[in-house]
């Protein structure tokens, strides 16, 4: 995916690129709730957007 959208190989980007994903769902879903929690109390200052990305 990372070298279909830059157009160039990892290695040509990257100095080093772990490929073993991290467990990072845990992570989003509290970051989730923080956007949503913020936006609700300052609406202009709404990240789910992207946070959704």
């Amino acid at each position: 995916m990372i070298e279909k959208e830059l157009g160039k190989h990892m290695s040509n980007i990257f100095a080093s690129f772990v490929l073993d994903p991290l467990a990072t769902a845990s992570d989003l879903k509290n970051a989730k709730s923080s956007v949503e929690w913020i936006a609700w109390a300052e609406p202009q200052y709404d990240f789910n957007p992207m946070i959704d990305e």
